[in-house]
């Protein structure tokens, strides 16, 4: 049995349902922290670790190189916010 549901409206106020696309980023965060959390459960990844020591590149998005994996799946990672 296969059951669907949904509540609220989208970004332009008509109401969301089952076939209402949503960009792949606003539901990709579960995902990677999913992800991580069975990467730390395995003892690959151990979510403290800045990031920049996981991906050096990285320190040229982040005004604060202590910046952990932890923050960033909580979104307190200081990331500039950007408009498209």
């Amino acid at each position: 049995m296969v059951e669907t549901a949904s509540m609220g409206v989208d970004g332009r106020g008509a109401p969301v349902t089952e076939k209402t696309p949503f960009a792949w980023g606003s539901v990709s965060k579960q995902f990677a922290a999913a992800t991580a959390a069975g990467l730390e459960r395995d003892g690959i990844l151990d979510r403290s670790t800045p990031v920049v020591e996981l991906v050096p590149a990285a320190s040229a998005m982040l005004a604060d190189p202590s910046v952990t994996v932890q923050d960033l799946i909580l979104h307190t990672s200081g990331l500039p916010q950007t408009s498209t």
